[in-house]
């Protein structure tokens, strides 16, 4: 079974008739085109994110400490089915 590209492709250069091999006309392009030269892009307005206030009541420090035997080991905030 044989391969349909067996030998490397010969690529043939067009004459360079030019003084320079990468010099150009001034103005113009590869193809002789006068170019295309795109136009800067407007600067951006900042955007301001609104920050949404978080409703959630404030637990008093009296009913925390009643409610972890004052901060102790035996029931940590966040324990349960998120914390630990």
């Amino acid at each position: 079974m044989g391969c349909c590209f067996s030998t490397p492709e010969k690529v043939e250069k067009p004459a360079d008739n030019r003084p320079y091999p990468g010099s150009r006309p001034s103005g113009t392009d590869q193809i002789g085109s006068t170019g295309y030269h795109p136009r800067m892009a407007p600067p951006r307005e900042a955007r301001t994110a609104t920050v949404q206030p978080i409703a959630v009541p404030a637990i008093p420090i009296n009913e925390m400490k009643a409610i972890t035997d004052n901060f102790g080991s035996s029931a940590f905030v966040g324990e349960g089915s998120f914390g630990r």
